[in-house]
């Protein structure tokens, strides 16, 4: 039986004829539910979630890896439901790798377990690894493309620290897709980057639809712009800034509220000084590491999303924005065509362009009868980016394995 024929077959079984699944999820999961943290951390979450409510698995168990160095090492335990918290044992990050044992251990006492591992990193590598060399089943799921992410970092800026960077994550990255039996990428665009024959399955990072369209006002929208991403280079606020210039003298009364994660301290405070510099610097408004019910609320108040990225795999704040009936103005870049249709829910303009982003963004605020179709069909696009849709996918691959 092929592994195509034998996906069918799994997916046509009923579910009493199939044995109930321990998942080991390994990747970041917030400490706080209201604060989620980058596109990695919601995919976990929104992931481990849904699979926690389906009566095909008996208990999901997340091992969550640190995003910081600041993280504590705790424990939360449900009813089928696990949630333990790594810390960082020494100074550097990649020393989470200690932890190896106790993931391996931890799995050990389940019945039936499948490990799912996200994210480029040595503990994900070394994982793998070891989960190879013990014949136990596990799928690897790709997010981004960490060696072209920090090239494109290092072309920004040459330095020692940015070139180590990325010949670490191009290691690290080479070898997880060579060794991973069952790879995970988001997007068709990750699948051609990648290269890789076999073994490698197109299945979209999820949002929760219902969240977003039960807060949707029916009543009329602010004159505002709203765009998430991280702040980092990467996500091209500066040129998002570059544009909102000249909306802002067509569009006098528009506002941009700009919402994200500090990845880069750095880049974030000369974003605050080049707003403060503005002219009309009260119609700009940066929230860092804002809560997620304040994520929520901004997007249901916009008229608009944008986002000037360099590189994106998907881009879960596109597919959120969809859900909340936003028409956007994004970059023709990575995997963003993939979720945006072009002249139907969105325009995609050339990363770099900001005339042409700024043209694309006045012409939308002008055009309130465009923007109402654009709104609809988005809402109606959302929905194959719903977890719901999306986890039987995953848990066919879980069992094929």
């Amino acid at each position: 039986m092929n592994r195509e024929t034998s996906l069918q077959y799994v997916c046509a079984m009923t579910p009493d004829k199939l044995p109930l699944l321990d998942i080991v999820v390994v990747g970041p999961f917030p400490e706080d539910e209201s604060f989620i943290r980058g596109g990695v951390q919601a995919s976990v979450y929104g992931l481990s979630m849904t699979l926690a409510r389906r009566n095909d698995v008996r208990s999901v168990t997340v091992m969550s890896t640190p995003i910081d160095r600041r993280a504590e090492s705790k424990r939360i335990t449900g009813a089928r439901f696990t949630v333990v918290h790594l810390d960082v044992p020494w100074r550097f990050m990649s020393s989470s790798v200690l932890h190896l044992r106790r993931i391996v251990r931890e799995a050990s006492a389940l019945q039936n377990p499948v490990f799912h591992i996200h994210g480029t990193g040595l503990l994900s590598a070394a994982l793998c690894l070891t989960l190879s060399l013990k014949r136990l089943p596990y799928v690897f799921t790709l997010h981004g493309l960490a060696e072209k992410e920090t090239w494109d970092q290092l072309c920004r800026h040459r330095s020692l620290r940015n070139f180590v960077h990325y010949a670490y994550f191009r290691f690290l990255e080479r070898l997880l897709l060579r060794i991973a039996p069952r790879v995970i990428v988001d997007t068709a665009y990750v699948a051609q980057a990648v290269r890789r024959k076999r073994g490698v399955h197109v299945v979209p990072q999820g949002i929760f639809a219902d969240e977003l369209s039960k807060a949707r006002s029916p009543g009329p929208r602010r004159d505002m712009i709203m765009s998430v991403g991280a702040f980092s280079p990467r996500k091209g606020h500066d040129r998002l800034l570059e544009a909102f210039k000249r909306v802002r003298a067509r569009h006098s009364m528009t506002e941009l509220v700009i919402v994200g994660a500090i990845q880069d301290q750095e880049y974030f405070e000369k974003l605050t000084k080049r707003v403060a510099d503005f002219e009309f610097s009260d119609a700009v408004s940066l929230h860092p590491d804002a809560a997620r019910e304040k994520i929520v609320a901004l997007l249901n108040q916009a008229n608009l999303f944008a986002l000037h990225s360099q590189e994106e795999s998907q881009g879960i704040a596109l597919c959120e924005a969809l859900a909340a009936g936003l028409p956007i103005v994004a970059t023709d870049v990575g995997g963003i065509p993939y979720v945006v249709t072009h002249g139907k829910d969105g325009i995609l303009v050339s990363f770099g362009d900001t005339v042409a982003f700024s043209d694309a963004l006045s012409a939308l605020l002008t055009d309130e009868s465009r923007r109402a179709e654009m709104s609809a069909e988005a809402r109606r696009n959302c929905i194959r980016f719903d977890w719901n849709n999306i986890v039987d996918a995953i848990v066919a691959l879980y069992r094929d394995l």
